[in-house]
């Protein structure tokens, strides 16, 4: 068995009854995915997970089973969809007449709790229903046929994980009550991020930007953190890690050109940010690109990064 605590490896198994695509590395400071599956599962064939570091959300196909989250228990079937938020601790386990067959999607980043939330999922309520589960299984399904580490499949899966939630946040919104409130991202939020996004590259304070917005920082920190799902300090940190990421990858540009081009004038210490987000130096980010290593045998790759 091979385990593996970074990205440069990426697992690919396919069998019979089991397919899973996983450890690929972060493409998005947002929301990414970090791996995808399907299984067939054998009668009472249980599974347990505790304090995962990803979100990951499962939706049954067909057949049937019992999940169980603290003291929630619920018998779910086709159409059905848990959530595990990262963290938490669950089981669930499938019947013995009727084993289910599902598929999976693990994801992460500063907005995956807030895109879970308004899909109608979260620890209090981790259990939903989809109308549209074969088309969202369909676009699964082709995540998983395209394990190969190309710029393209990295931007699909992208874009699919975003279509997912779409779909998902748009069924929950049919199902509001006419009239109901719902709760909307402040102004002054929706500005701080715009802000953000095109200045990342220079020296915000953000007491100078909580001024600007006629708010104070601690309030300013406070909404930004709620809507959000982080500080704003954090988040121009995402940006600024995410962006010299992707120009070390795309282009030929000396290490001391992409730190300035993301902030930072002292190239020592956005190496040593870079590899602490990242695990490795930007130089080693740059040489190794993510290998795909196929298996036929579930638990043949394992990592820690679930």
């Amino acid at each position: 068995m091979q385990k593996r605590e970074d990205t440069s490896v990426a697992g690919y198994t396919v069998s019979d009854n089991f397919i899973c695509l996983e450890n690929l590395r972060r493409t998005s400071s947002e929301m990414y995915i970090t791996y995808c599956g399907w299984e067939i599962n054998e009668p009472r064939q249980l599974y347990s997970c505790s304090n995962r570091r990803n979100h990951v959300l499962h939706f049954v196909l067909s057949g049937k089973g019992t999940f169980r989250a603290g003291d929630i228990v619920r018998e779910l079937g086709r159409g059905s969809i848990f959530y595990i938020p990262a963290g938490t601790d669950a089981e669930y386990v499938a019947d013995e007449q009727d084993p289910w067959c599902y598929f999976w999607i693990g994801y992460n980043g500063i907005r995956a709790e807030e895109y879970s939330t308004m899909a109608g999922l979260s620890a209090e309520e981790p259990v939903g229903q989809c109308e549209e589960i074969d088309r969202i299984h369909e676009m699964v399904d082709e995540i998983l046929h395209a394990p190969q580490p190309l710029a393209s499949n990295e931007l699909h899966r992208a874009a699919v994980l975003m279509e997912i939630f779409s779909i998902l946040i748009r069924e929950k919104e049919k199902m509001k009550e006419p009239g109901s409130a719902s709760v909307e991202e402040p102004d002054f939020v929706r500005m701080a991020i715009r802000y953000i996004s095109q200045n990342y590259d220079k020296n915000i304070r953000i007491h100078d930007l909580a001024s600007q917005l006629g708010v104070s920082r601690s309030y300013l920190s406070s909404c930004f953190r709620k809507s959000v799902g982080c500080s704003p300090q954090t988040f121009i940190l995402n940006l600024r890690m995410e962006r010299a990421g992707s120009l070390l990858r795309t282009t030929t540009l000396p290490v001391n050109i992409i730190s300035a081009a993301v902030g930072y004038q002292d190239q020592l210490a956005f190496s040593k940010i870079f590899k602490q987000f990242y695990g490795v130096s930007p130089r080693d980010f740059r040489k190794s690109g993510q290998e795909v290593k196929v298996f036929d045998k579930k638990g043949d790759f394992i990592y820690q990064g679930l």
